[in-house]
């Protein structure tokens, strides 16, 4: 199993100054099998739920919803 640990945040902001997008970097490893995982996922305002902002979250809830985007993502059939 990878084990996936957040790596970098990097933020846009629109000219009003408000966070337009959150760029979440992702790596992960297996050892035990020799895999490695890179992913960098986007998260914008429409990714969260209704009523919050990318101006809310923490960096916990950036790692949160970006790990929920990354499984909808490469579990998407």
């Amino acid at each position: 199993m990878l084990d996936m640990i957040m790596t970098n945040l990097t933020y846009g902001f629109n000219t009003e100054g408000a966070t337009e997008y959150v760029n979440v970097n992702f790596n992960g490893k297996d050892e035990q099998n020799e895999n490695y995982a890179s992913f960098t996922i986007k998260l914008k305002n429409e990714d969260l739920q209704e009523g919050t902002t990318l101006d809310d979250l923490t960096r916990k809830k950036i790692d949160e919803y970006g790990r929920q985007k990354m499984l909808k993502l490469i579990t998407k059939q």
